[in-house]
């Protein structure tokens, strides 16, 4: 349901602001996933790259899962 309202009805500039309320270590790891400051992109690429973060992060924690329940049916 949330992926069907793309913005919430927020601006763009406003999607990413959430950055800023970050610890500095998880900012600066995706500083360097972007290659430089996150907040220097443009929206379009600053988004594109949050969504391919979050897709990885998804696919790892199914895995992640997968691989427990395996491992539960072994014992």
């Amino acid at each position: 349901m949330i992926r069907k309202v793309l913005n919430h009805g927020l601006s763009a500039w406003l999607e990413i602001q959430f950055y800023n309320g970050l610890k500095p270590n998880t900012r600066m790891t995706i500083d360097l996933t972007a290659g430089g400051a996150l907040m220097g992109k443009d929206h379009d690429e600053a988004y594109a790259l949050l969504e391919k973060m979050a897709s990885n992060d998804f696919q790892w924690q199914a895995e992640e899962a997968q691989q427990k329940k395996v491992a539960e049916c072994m014992n």
